[in-house]
């Protein structure tokens, strides 16, 4: 159970209730509640003292490590507003978001700055450096209605957004998703997703809102995770699909503390599922976003047993419907955008224009085509620009890239709606599979499964495909590879 209020700094009301209790394991040490307090308050210290204060937008580059972690407590403690950034951004990248938040510090616990504007200042932070600071005696009000992170979205089929999330966003997810695991204090979470991304964050959060432990892999190489998972056996997991087939794979069967594993962040295949459930896993299905602060559905595994495939119920205070206005990718009447409404649904974008706001009054309008079928699952059908009509019928491009995914042995494969002069849209398929044959391979494969106005009209093979960190395929960048007359 949750052992925290939200009207404190998390960190210092766990560290007075909890505070001997470990909270994090990071290269084979354990660190209590009250140590990376400690940390934390010595780390704002340190940046006050550089001239990091009151609601600065201050971006963070730093691997999975403690010294995100710190890094993310020591700027809420000084009212300043963390922006975590993939550790690997491109320079381009990184100067665009530079541009965009026009902030005057950047902090950076890894080595990827080489080169910044004369007018922001780098600041170097590692944990090994601690003790050279004092503890800030300063602490900031603690105010649960402002912005607590900007997180980018990934930006996976086009230009990222910035999602500003509020204290009371981040306890409202929290709160509904401790509702579904009854977290205890024993519980022990793998952090198995970029902490940059709201998926892994949100890991770091549930645990010190509960009072329970986090173990941070040295990196997401299968090796490092079964290393973790053998000698720390995390009672609960969050993974993406591919990720959980190589435990499935290794492991096979689920240790005995195994309380659930949580499979998102792309389309999950129904012959995954029923291999799971095949071997007792106790996996559940999730559905949620940067802009809902995470999971707002879950399948578990006796809803996935009893009702079949989906993305399953909403979580508690989380209400899912769909809007049928403005969808014309589909005559089915049930089918149209998902729509999430909750306390955890942020309210604003920064410095985006308002007409193309996906946030409105408390709703979160998502890009997902969906319907809420007879037992009240939701049922997620794709993005609304992955359904192309091709010669009057509807294509589900996600549907095929799910097909393909276990067929690939986890290449990746994407397809990408183009236009068509015979039949108005069409799709060419994307591939990184290095096997011999493959275009036959997978036209053979999808004519066995698929009528024939679903096949692809061209297959293209590179050698490499551009992935976001959460390991999903970067479309908006692949079109920039391949020349085609997109939709």
């Amino acid at each position: 159970m949750i052992t925290i209020s939200n009207n404190n700094h998390w960190l210092l009301n766990q560290e007075k209730i909890a505070g001997e209790n470990i909270f994090l394991i990071s290269d084979g040490m354990e660190y209590s509640y009250s140590q990376i307090a400690e940390m934390s308050k010595k780390a704002a210290s340190y940046f006050y003292e550089i001239g990091i204060r009151d609601e600065g937008r201050i971006p963070i580059l730093a691997e999975n490590s403690i010294e995100f972690v710190v890094n993310i407590n020591a700027l809420w403690i000084l009212n300043v507003i963390p922006v975590p950034l993939n550790p690997k951004i491109s320079d381009d990248e990184l100067n665009s978001i530079i541009n965009h938040l026009n902030p005057k510090f950047i902090i950076q616990s890894n080595n990827k700055i080489s080169l910044m504007p004369n007018d922001v200042e780098v600041v170097k932070f590692y944990s090994t450096e601690i003790n050279n600071y004092d503890s800030v005696n300063n602490i900031s009000k603690f105010n649960s209605e402002s912005i607590s992170l900007m997180l980018y979205t990934s930006g996976s089929t086009g230009t990222p957004k910035c999602v500003e999330l509020t204290f009371n966003n981040l306890f409202a997810s929290v709160k509904a998703m401790d509702a579904f695991v009854s977290h205890t204090v024993y519980d022990v979470w793998l952090a198995s997703l970029p902490l940059n991304h709201i998926g892994g964050l949100s890991i770091i959060l549930r645990t010190m809102a509960a009072g329970c432990s986090v173990v941070i892999p040295k990196s997401f190489s299968v090796e490092n995770l079964y290393e973790v998972i053998r000698k720390h056996k995390p009672s609960l997991i969050s993974v993406v699909p591919t990720i959980h087939k190589r435990i499935l794979d290794s492991f096979k069967y689920p240790w005995g503390n195994l309380k659930n594993v949580f499979i998102g962040g792309g389309p999950v295949s129904e012959e995954l599922v029923l291999s799971s459930l095949k071997n007792n896993w106790p996996i559940s299905i999730v559905y949620g976003s940067t802009e809902t602060s995470s999971m707002v559905s879950i399948a578990s595994a006796e809803n996935l047993s009893a009702q079949g495939f989906s993305a399953g119920k909403p979580l508690s205070g989380v209400k899912i419907f769909i809007d049928k206005s403005g969808t014309d990718k589909t005559s089915n009447e049930e089918i149209g955008r998902i729509v999430i409404e909750s306390e955890s649904v942020s309210k604003s974008y920064y410095r985006y224009e308002k007409k193309n706001n996906n946030l409105s009054e408390g709703k979160y309008y998502s890009n997902d085509l969906g319907k809420i079928d007879k037992n009240g699952n939701l049922q997620v059908f794709g993005r609304i620009d992955d359904i192309i009509i091709s010669g009057g019928e509807n294509i589900s491009l996600n549907e095929i890239e799910n097909l393909l995914s276990l067929e690939l042995d986890f290449n990746h494969s994407v397809c990408l709606g183009i236009k068509d002069d015979k039949w108005g849209q069409s799709y060419i398929l994307v591939t990184d599979s290095q096997k011999d044959n493959i275009e036959d391979g997978i036209y053979g494969y999808l004519k066995d499964r698929l009528s024939n106005y679903k096949l692809p009209k061209q297959i293209i093979k590179l050698k490499k495909l551009p992935i976001s960190p959460l390991g999903k395929p970067l479309k908006s960048e692949i079109k920039k590879i391949i020349s085609a007359d997109f939709l």
